[in-house]
């Protein structure tokens, strides 16, 4: 393949998966100082309810008042991976998910997103076309109405 992975035992299945590394990611690796492709790198790593307290104190710092966790975070990313437009079968593969139905709930979450997106630019073309079109509300609302406007696609 030519791109550096990591390969990891599934906790929950002992299912071994492959995981490209990109370029980002390989830059936050420390040295190998030596270390051949099969040694063990990370050793001694923390346990989930370690990562979740670690987590939760980053977000705290961040100013973000929402219950955040690793499996939170793992929901995010194969929102996130969908979103952008990668396949159902591809982040299944990346979540070591041996069942694409797991897969497609986060499928469905971007679906109802896309569908909440589309009504509010519908709603905010609406408005655009009362302040556009109607030269009385238009005139009463001055200046302001692509204030208006704005506001009322974003909030």
């Amino acid at each position: 393949m030519g791109k550096t992975q990591l390969h990891i035992v599934q906790q929950k299945t002992q299912e071994v998966i492959s995981l490209p590394l990109s370029k980002e990611a390989l830059k936050q690796l420390p040295k190998r100082n030596g270390a051949l492709d099969t040694d063990i790198i990370f050793h001694d790593l923390i346990s989930l309810g370690r990562t979740n307290e670690i987590l939760s104190r980053w977000a705290q710092a961040a100013g973000i008042n929402k219950h955040i966790t690793f499996h939170v975070a793992r929901h995010t990313h194969a929102t996130m991976m969908i979103t952008l437009g990668a396949d159902l079968y591809t982040v299944s593969k990346l979540l070591g998910h041996t069942n694409i139905q797991t897969t497609q709930i986060y499928a469905k979450i971007v679906d109802e997103t896309k569908s909440k997106a589309i009504d509010k630019y519908v709603f905010c073309i609406s408005k655009v076309h009362i302040f556009n079109f109607n030269p009385q509300l238009l005139s009463l609302c001055n200046n302001i109405s692509q204030h208006i406007t704005i506001n009322l696609c974003f909030s």
